[in-house]
């Protein structure tokens, strides 16, 4: 949800998350988005944290986001071009400033049978 309001826009942190995904996807050596955060899956939580977190205040907006590479990745490679996605395609349809995106890789996913 974008509601503009006395010169100031408020975009929703569900429309953040849902760039920064479909930002993250588009990269080369990406094989998905993690289900669940860092913290929640080492100790098993039976409720997931959301794989995309938003810091925003008017100061930054920081974004944290947990994925799963191809086994074929070069990791830095991945991670740099993600974050750097990430960013371009906030600011480019926001307007919004990104300070850091922090990128968290949760798995290698390697092909069984041919297949991903």
């Amino acid at each position: 949800n974008i509601q503009i309001s006395n010169d100031k826009m408020v975009i929703s942190e569900n429309v953040l998350k849902f760039i920064a995904q479909n930002a993250a996807l588009e990269v080369d050596g990406v094989h998905s988005i993690a289900k669940c955060s860092g913290v929640k899956k080492i100790i098993g939580s039976k409720g997931c944290s959301s794989p995309v977190q938003i810091q925003n205040t008017e100061q930054e907006l920081i974004i944290d986001i947990y994925l799963n590479l191809k086994s074929t990745a070069q990791i830095m490679k991945v991670v740099s071009d993600t974050q750097h996605n990430i960013k371009n395609a906030i600011q480019d349809m926001t307007g919004k400033s990104v300070t850091k995106v922090n990128i968290h890789v949760m798995d290698i996913i390697f092909e069984q049978n041919g297949k991903q």
